[in-house]
Formats: C-alpha cells, sequence, structure tokens
C-alpha cells in the first residue's frame, strides 16, 4: 500500500479497505458452493457431463475466499502478505488449468475458452480496492504469463480440433488470440493500478483539504462568529453591504483601569477571557453574534446575519443572562481572593449598515450606523443611572409584558452627540442568581 503522510489516513482506508473485501468475500463464498452446487446437479440429472472438476474449483474458489475473510479479520493481509495472497487468488483460474491438463484428454484449453477465463479480469480488477498500482500491474502480468505459459503447453491439442465454421475455429485455434487475452489482461491491470493509485491521491488530497478548513474553522471561530463566517461563504465577495433594522448590546467593564494596576498581565488577562466566556455565552445562547471585542467591551448585534422572531426581546434577554452569568462568576472570583467585576449594558434597536468594510489588505464584517452610537451612549448612562442595564423607547416598545415588568423609566435624556434626546428604561440585576 502507498505511504500516507497523514496520521490516520492509513487506518481509516486500511478499516475501509477490509470493510469491503470482508463483505466481497462473503458473498464469494456462497457464490463459490452455490455454483458448485449447481454444477453438480446438473451433472446428476443428466443434463450436463464433466461438470465434476469445475463444480470442485467453484467451491475451492469460494473456500479461498473464506480464508481471505479470515485473514481480513485478523488484521494479518497488509504488507508483504497481501502481495502473497492476491498472487495466488489471481491464480485461481490457473489452478483449474493445472489439473486440467492432467486429468482431461484436451489439458488446459478444455477450460481456457470458458467462463475460468474471465475471472482473472474479475480479480485483477479486485486489487483496485487495494490502492496499489504495483499490485494491480504486477498481478495483470502475472495473470497473462500464467495463461499463456498453459496455452503453450497444452496448445498441440488445438490442432484435433475439427469446427466447420472457419471464424470460429480461427477464435479458437489461432496464437494471436491466446496473445491478446494476456496483452488484455496486462492491461486490465494497469488501467486498474493507475486509476486506483489517482483516486488514493484524490482522497489524501480531500482529506488534506478538510483537514485544512477544520483547521481554519476552528482557528477563524476564535476571531470571527460562526454565522458572520458562514454569511461571508454564502455571499462569496469580497464587498458585501446590506441596510438592515438590528438590535445592537454594548457591554463595558467598569474599573479596568484599576485591574490593570491591581493585577499582573497574565492574571488580567485569564480575568478578562472568564468575563468574556460568561458574556458570549450568555449572547450566543439568545441567538445573538458578537461583533466585535473593543478592549473591555462587547458588542453583539441580534437580527442581523441571524432571523431572529424578536430581535429586542433576544437582547434583553441576553442582557439579563449576562447579568446573572457575571454574578456567578463574582461569587468564584470571591472565593478565590480576586477582585469582582461590574458592568454596563445599553440597548439600541435601528437601521444600520452591515457588510466588509477595511482596506484592500484587511477587512472584517460589522454593523455601522447611529443605533450602535446609542447603544454605546446608553452603556456609558448606565454610570449616571445607576442601573446596570438600559435601553431606549423603541426596544422598550417590542419587548414582552414579562419583560417590561419592573423596566424603570428614566424620561428623555440627553445624548451626547445628538440634539435630540431619547427616551431612556432601565432594569436593575434579576433576583435569581443561582
Amino acid at each position: 500500500m502507498l505511504k500516507i503522510q497523514e496520521p490516520g489516513f492509513e487506518q481509516f482506508l486500511r478499516r475501509e479497505i477490509v470493510l469491503i473485501l470482508s463483505k466481497g468475500a462473503f458473498y464469494c463464498f456462497w457464490l463459490g458452493q452455490a455454483a458448485g452446487a449447481m454444477l453438480l446437479l446438473l451433472e446428476w440429472v443428466g443434463l450436463a457431463q464433466g461438470f465434476t472438476l469445475p463444480a470442485v474449483w467453484a467451491m475451492f474458489c469460494g473456500a479461498v475466499a473464506l480464508v481471505l475473510r479470515q485473514l481480513l479479520f485478523w488484521d494479518r493481509f497488509f504488507g508483504p502478505v497481501h502481495y502473497f495472497a492476491f498472487g495466488l487468488i489471481v491464480s485461481l483460474p490457473s489452478f483449474l488449468y493445472l489439473i486440467a491438463h492432467f486429468l482431461t484428454p484436451h489439458g488446459a484449453l478444455t477450460y481456457m475458452t470458458g467462463p475460468s477465463s474471465h475471472l482473472y479480469y474479475l480479480l485483477i480488477l479486485l486489487s483496485g480496492f487495494m490502492m496499489n498500482k504495483r499490485l494491480s500491474i504486477g498481478l495483470g502480468s502475472l495473470a497473462g504469463i500464467e495463461y499463456f505459459l498453459f496455452y503453450l503447453w497444452d496448445k498441440d491439442q488445438l490442432a484435433v480440433l475439427q469446427i466447420a465454421d472457419p471464424l470460429l475455429h480461427q477464435d479458437l485455434t489461432d496464437p494471436s488470440v491466446y496473445l491478446l487475452k494476456p496483452m488484455i489482461m496486462f492491461f486490465c491491470g494497469l488501467l486498474t493500478g493507475v486509476v486506483s493509485a489517482r483516486n488514493l491521491e484524490l482522497l489524501r488530497k480531500v482529506l488534506a483539504e478538510e483537514r485544512e478548513k477544520t483547521a481554519l474553522d476552528r482557528l477563524f471561530g476564535q476571531y470571527v462568529s460562526l454565522p458572520i463566517k458562514n454569511k461571508l461563504i454564502a455571499e462569496k465577495r469580497d464587498l458585501f453591504a446590506e441596510s438592515k433594522t438590528v438590535t445592537v448590546l454594548f457591554a463595558d467593564l467598569r474599573s479596568f483601569t484599576h485591574l490593570c494596576e491591581e493585577l499582573e498581565p497574565a492574571q488580567l488577562v485569564g480575568l478578562l477571557n472568564r468575563y468574556f466566556d460568561v458574556m458570549v455565552k450568555g449572547i450566543n445562547s439568545s441567538g445573538g453574534v458578537v461583533d466585535k471585542f473593543i478592549g473591555d467591551a462587547v458588542m453583539a448585534v441580534f437580527g442581523g446575519v441571524l432571523e431572529l422572531r424578536n430581535p429586542c426581546a433576544s437582547a434583553f434577554e441576553a442582557a439579563l443572562k449576562m447579568r446573572w452569568g457575571l454574578a456567578k462568576l463574582n461569587k468564584q472570583l470571591q472565593m478565590e481572593g480576586l477582585p469582582t467585576l461590574e458592568n454596563g449594558i445599553g440597548i439600541h434597536v435601528g437601521l444600520a449598515v452591515q457588510g466588509t468594510i477595511g482596506s484592500a489588505q484587511r477587512k472584517e464584517f460589522t454593523v455601522i450606523g447611529d443605533v450602535v452610537n446609542l447603544a454605546s451612549r446608553l452603556e456609558e448612562m448606565t454610570k449616571e443611572l445607576g442601573l446596570p442595564v438600559l435601553f431606549s423607547r423603541d426596544v422598550y416598545d417590542q419587548l414582552t409584558d414579562d419583560f417590561r415588568h419592573g423596566a424603570q423609566n428614566f424620561g428623555t435624556r440627553k445624548v451626547k452627540g445628538r440634539v435630540k434626546g431619547i427616551e431612556v428604561f432601565g432594569f436593575g440585576d434579576p433576583t435569581d442568581t443561582t
């Protein structure tokens, strides 16, 4: 078998070969027994004569198939053994010719023009499952040589044949016919070897590409959300943009500068990663897509790439989960003697443009628009208004009654960068932090 560089590929290929050949050997065993039994029955009822030798040979071929199946199960069929085993298998018709040479009046020629000669081709083709070019070519050569040698051994018996049809007589006695068949056997082995080797190369390339794709997906997924990746692949365009009404959630960590001064860099990064794990889990579980991390802040979009029935409700649900998760994380941090964390969350809904933005060398898929700025401004207001979650009237109007219950109306508030103020609602921490 050809050597494969990818780890695990040879084991995978062996399993497939064993599966295919073991099933084939099982059916060949019963085919050989059935064929032998049928020939014996035909001779016994008087419908044919001289079928005893072919019948025994057919049953013997079936038994060889059973031995092959057992070798496969014992995992002893690979390496040098499979060259020897396939050499014996492809020589099965030759065994019949050898016995016929000593037991029949016309020797091997009695069966060389019959169905047994076609078995050579089938067995040569069977070697293609081994994906071994040298094996197939070698078997084609072996079969051709054996067939022609038996012809040379008993060719004198052809002189006694008396056939009225000159074309049929030529087909049965002309040496060129017996030379052509071995040539076809050789080319059958050559073609089988070339095709199987090419198939092996294609399998190797496909597996390598799949492994590379999996590795890229794993790496890409650390930087880009899966829905965004799928969107970019589906669009198949370098430049993609669309206008859409989306809900944007901004969450920012409080007192980050103090944390930077208090913790070692490794501790700080580890703490941030744990915090972001909690935030992203809350976002993803509610159908949101993380758009980007901005320092210690995270921006998520609902109803952008993924269609949602109620993006505002999903974003509000995510905010509650994020606060629940943060409360649990703080309990763990207290037990570990680490500083606890606090954040603010702002949510707004509106028209935005989502698409690929950047230079020719570096692009990212993101959402831009006034809705993004307002969500960020609402998050900043959480410090002033004293509630961890703030959202606009547009978001409030889309919420269910269950989510509206407990919301506090702060009235119209001036927002930095805007002439008109917006009506702001707030929500405290959920009571359930278990």
